[in-house]
């Protein structure tokens, strides 16, 4: 069927649109028939439009006259909505027919219309059908210009399946003759829209009797913004000791609404340092259909410091037409920072508190407050050398470094350090002492043993007095915390500047000795007969000492040494696994103390600790223990330390602190 020609309708037109535009703006009547976000509303010289909707069968009823949207200024009836940013509006048109008689060559148009605005000469693209079925599209390309024909006479059949398309300024009028599962487009132009947000919706002309109103009944009109739905995550990074689940937000935003119900356990995952996943929890309820819904999920507590990426996981969240929200792959990062911390005091060794000193571990420093304290924050996991560098007019005695390994954000306390307080090199009296002779490294209870001690006169006067030489067994290198006096040795002195004398003592560790660590201490002039000005003594401590109580079965040690720990080149293992042989003199191995904890391996990003997979002694004084961790993903050096539970003996001995060895990943690349 062909439809008569649209043009000869058109100069009856331009001599009906005489009256001015501010009267036919004034003449629109608005109405409330009509769902929201809906308006329904005269554009131009008609008045009288209504529009209803019917719940039941969802069908728009829409009543206008007016002589079309085509020339210089349109007339028609409009029910509408705005669209912000681009989009499409689809709808079908049941049936176009007059509101009573009509004369022969009428054609009542009903449709769809994109626009800038209401003014009658707005920019827009309108597709409609006529009373007869056929498809038309015009357009008017500017503001204030001319509408046109763009395409006439496409053959159709009621219901009319009919979509607009906004992209930018780029608008596309289409058809569908399968029932609206595709479309064709029918022309295609651009429009000099004057902002983001145009109006799109339903509209309804009697054109070839622009006095008598037709009637136009619709279906399924819906709206869809093609404005991009947007994922956010909110992370928060973290420096707490992470003994709780950790928690973070996202936030799904999609102007066609978030589908709640797809909302659920398996929308993420978080990768840790390491490689692993695991799948996070969702722990809001209640949540309802939005456009911009906020979900909460937890993960375990990390065990490790690094980045941990939240991924997609294998059910995403969608908008309620069904489309995915975000891209999958990485939404976003968040941090474990170091939380490690090392506390402690600097001291005289009468345990006067020292301010002022600074103390180091890694990159990391304190000044110790007037109490003496330090604390050493935010180390990542890892062995460091914690040294003291003492205030102006003080000396650190000797061996006062230590080493320590920290791991799984913790806080470690008792590195402690004893200074001499002692006056600058150049003061009047100053006598400074080193033990001249080291020390064994074991011993037994009860078991006699010789040392000595250099005293020398740094001070700028001659020393002439008689002072002691006290030797003490402490638990912590200070004077306070001793429990015996090993030897006390009155030595007659006669130093000039910068003279020395070696004191030989001998003595005996009290056969009452517990078996464990210890410091042996040297106290010289214990009794403060040399006037110096501070008035405290000059304390200098051995390197520890191990005791063997009487009873037990003598020197002891637990030697922990790597006795394999292959080279890893290929990307088919599951877990890696490295040995450690454990020997032990004078005792055997505590089996309890082998276990999870004792070993971490460090890694270019960061760190993981060894889980125990067996553990088998291979003599009497050695065993073989064997661990694993989750298959290396990083190429470069892996090094194995001592964690927080370190294996032990059975007199309570653990193995030394710090690197047993290290192994190398070369995987090869995809």
């Amino acid at each position: 069927m062909v439809s008569p020609s649209r043009p000869s309708n058109r100069p009856a037109q331009k001599r009906l649109r005489a009256p001015c535009l501010s009267e036919a703006l004034e003449s629109r009547k608005l109405l409330s028939a009509v769902p929201a976000p809906l308006t329904s509303v005269d554009v131009g010289t008609p008045t009288g439009g209504s529009a209803s909707y019917n719940s039941s069968n969802q069908t728009y009823t829409i009543v206008g006259a007016g002589f079309d949207i085509f020339g210089g200024a349109d007339a028609f009836h409009y029910v509408y909505e705005p669209l912000t940013g681009n989009g499409s509006v689809t709808v079908q048109v049941l049936s176009d027919m007059p509101n009573g008689s009509m004369p022969n060559g009428r054609h009542d148009l009903a449709g769809l219309c994109i626009r800038d605005s209401l003014a009658t000469d707005a920019a827009n693209l309108w597709i409609a059908a006529r009373d007869d079925a056929s498809v038309f599209v015009d357009s008017r390309a500017t503001n204030g210009g001319s509408g046109v024909d763009e395409f006439d006479d496409a053959l159709g059949s009621f219901p009319e399946y009919l979509k607009i398309t906004r992209t930018g300024d780029t608008v596309v009028g289409s058809y569908s003759t399968d029932g609206g599962n595709t479309y064709t487009a029918l022309f295609t132009t651009s429009l000099g829209f004057s902002s983001n947000t145009v109006l799109v919706g339903m509209a309804v002309s009697s054109q070839t009797a622009p006095t008598t109103d037709a009637i136009g009944t619709f279906s399924n009109f819906s709206v869809v913004s093609a404005t991009p739905a947007t994922v956010t995550l909110s992370a928060p990074n973290s420096s707490s000791n992470l003994t709780t689940p950790y928690q973070f937000s996202v936030t799904y935003s999609s102007p066609n609404e978030v589908n709640a119900s797809t909302i659920g356990n398996n929308n993420w995952l978080v990768q840790l340092p390491n490689g692993t996943t695991e799948a996070a929890t969702l722990l809001t309820t209640g949540l309802t259909n939005a456009t911009n819904v906020t979900a909460t999920y937890s993960v375990p507590a990390p065990t490790a410091n690094g980045t941990y990426s939240v991924i997609a996981g294998t059910s995403p969240v969608t908008d309620l037409p069904g489309s995915v929200i975000g891209s999958g792959g990485t939404l976003g990062t968040f941090n474990v920072t170091p939380s490690d911390t090392i506390t402690g005091l600097v001291r005289t060794p009468t345990l006067t508190p020292i301010a002022g000193a600074l103390v180091t571990a890694g990159s990391i420093s304190a000044i110790t407050t007037a109490s003496g304290a330090y604390s050493l924050s935010g180390l990542a996991d890892g062995s460091y050398i914690v040294s003291e560098t003492p205030p102006s007019g003080q000396q650190v005695l000797p061996h006062t470094s230590q080493s320590v390994t920290v791991s799984g954000n913790e806080t470690l306390g008792n590195i402690n350090f004893v200074n001499t307080a002692a006056n600058t090199s150049g003061s009047g009296n100053n006598l400074t002492g080193v033990f001249a002779k080291p020390f064994a490294g074991a011993a037994n209870a009860g078991a006699a043993f010789r040392s000595s001690v250099e005293v020398e006169n740094t001070g700028t006067t001659t020393i002439k007095q008689t002072v002691n030489v006290t030797e003490l067994l402490t638990t912590d290198g200070t004077a306070s915390t001793a429990i015996g006096v090993l030897n006390t040795v009155p030595v007659k002195l006669n130093l000039k500047h910068g003279q020395s004398k070696t004191v030989p003592l001998s003595f005996t560790y009290p056969s009452s000795t517990t078996t464990g660590s210890y410091k042996v201490v040297a106290v010289v002039d214990s009794t403060n007969v040399v006037p110096e000005s501070n008035k405290l003594d000059n304390v200098f401590a051995s390197s520890a000492i191990q005791i063997t109580g009487q009873g037990g079965t003598g020197v002891h040690f637990i030697v922990a040494t790597l006795k394999s720990a292959p080279k890893l080149t290929s990307k088919a293992v599951k877990t890696y696994k490295f040995k450690v042989t454990y020997t032990v003199t004078g005792s055997k191995t505590n089996q309890l103390r082998i276990g999870n904890n004792n070993w971490v391996v460090l890694f270019p990003d960061g760190s993981v600790e060894a889980t125990l997979l067996s553990s088998k002694p291979a003599s009497k004084s050695t065993l073989i223990a064997t661990y694993k961790i989750p298959a290396p993903t990083a190429n470069g050096t892996y090094t194995i330390e001592t964690s927080h539970d370190r294996a032990a003996d059975l007199f309570g001995d653990q193995v030394a602190v710090g690197t047993i060895g290290t192994f190398t990943v070369a995987l090869p690349k995809a």
